[in-house]
């Protein structure tokens, strides 16, 4: 008979770490990077590419795409755009510190005219989820390519999720400056590699839904949680972060500035 195998204790929500940021409506999109290496330089730490030795594919959430079979555009963007491409290879690499190998891939947001919620937008933007190289989560900042507006990071709670929930009604989406009909908010635990996402089309939002007026803002709800900070140039704080473009208390923990559209 085998070893007893014991029941796995279960986790306290509150103990679970999460990354929250805003979720964008648009379309899927996936960039596929493959290839061969073919030199590593120690001087800038850094690897060079034949560019008939890259391999990129692209994808929407159930294919792959094409820019003669797309969508929205996403492959006939970004196929011309090899330099992007040999940047987003060699800042993974930075990011990591490890031996570079491939695939990677990244699946994200395409955003903008013409897509869902347009965000009264004139153009597309491309907003990463989360990168995955050689079946790793990495982090990486690439020059061009919008990343998520991360609203808060620490434990999770319920209280944190509807505040940030509360903000964007009074606020308006904090990526795309004056939109004042955002969709809602993700949830990323790291630990367990998945996401849960919260929208105003739920029953519990309804009554506070933003309205689609951009030029007019929503009543604030009525709420018992305690008011935000203000930051001393009189915008808005969240979790000590300015959220006005262009002030020095925008700076992030991580020494980024917060990105805005707009």
């Amino acid at each position: 008979m085998s070893d007893f195998q014991s029941f796995p204790s279960i986790e306290r929500v509150e103990n679970i770490y999460c990354v929250i940021s805003e979720k964008i409506d648009g379309t899927n999109g996936l960039i596929e990077i493959g290839g061969n290496i073919i030199t590593y330089n120690e001087e800038t730490n850094s690897y060079s590419f034949d560019g008939d030795e890259i391999e990129v594919r692209f994808g929407s959430r159930n294919r792959y795409i094409t820019p003669e079979d797309d969508n929205y555009n996403f492959a006939g963007f970004f196929s011309p755009h090899t330099e992007l491409i040999r940047t987003i290879v060699h800042n993974i690499q930075t990011t990591t510190g490890d031996e570079l190998k491939l695939p990677i891939r990244i699946y994200g947001e395409w955003f903008g005219k013409n897509i869902q919620r347009e965000y009264g937008l004139n153009q597309r933007y491309f907003m990463p989820f989360v990168t995955y190289w050689a079946d790793r989560l990495v982090q990486a900042r690439v020059p061009g390519i919008i990343h998520p507006c991360i609203l808060y990071q620490g434990k999770f709670s319920i209280t944190q999720l509807d505040a940030l929930m509360e903000s964007l009604v009074m606020c308006g989406s904090q990526l795309i400056l004056e939109y004042m009909n955002p969709e809602g908010i993700v949830a990323y635990f790291p630990k367990y590699n998945f996401s849960l996402k919260e929208t105003y089309e739920g029953a519990k939002w309804q009554n506070n839904k933003p309205k689609s007026d951009h030029d007019k803002k929503p009543n604030k709800p009525k709420s018992d949680k305690p008011k935000y900070e203000k930051c001393s140039c009189g915008a808005n704080m969240l979790n000590g972060v300015c959220l006005r473009k262009g002030c020095p208390g925008s700076i992030d923990e991580a020494g980024f500035e917060r990105e805005h559209i707009g």
